[in-house]
């Protein structure tokens, strides 16, 4: 497993992934901070949870709107079912998914005290 320091809101983690997936994961993580980055210039300060949990929801739409979107308006093919997606993929966003949900539970129960 390759190791990969990102930054994202100003706090920098160590994500693993598969060997020759490094750069595959920098890219996404680019994505989810520049949308962490624009939530915090436009709402201001949040904490962690908040930021990531809003960062992975603009991303998600987005996505959805690519996959509702007439094929002549998207840049890159959504993949179909038949098609592969590669394990690393796969397994960085199953990773990040559980991360957030970890996130919206310490969130949720810090909110509930």
């Amino acid at each position: 497993m390759a190791k990969v320091n990102v930054t994202v809101a100003g706090r920098s983690y160590i994500l693993a992934c598969k060997e020759g997936g490094e750069a595959q994961l920098e890219a996404l993580t680019a994505d989810i901070a520049a949308k962490a980055d624009k939530l915090l210039d436009q709402l201001g300060p949040m904490n962690e949870g908040q930021v990531l949990l809003m960062s992975a929801l603009l991303l998600a739409d987005e996505l959805q709107g690519a996959k509702s979107a007439p094929p002549q308006q998207l840049s890159q093919p959504v993949p179909q079912p038949d098609q592969t997606i590669s394990p690393e993929l796969t397994e960085t966003l199953t990773a990040l998914t559980e991360r957030a949900e970890a996130l919206v539970r310490r969130l949720e129960t810090t909110t509930a005290l």
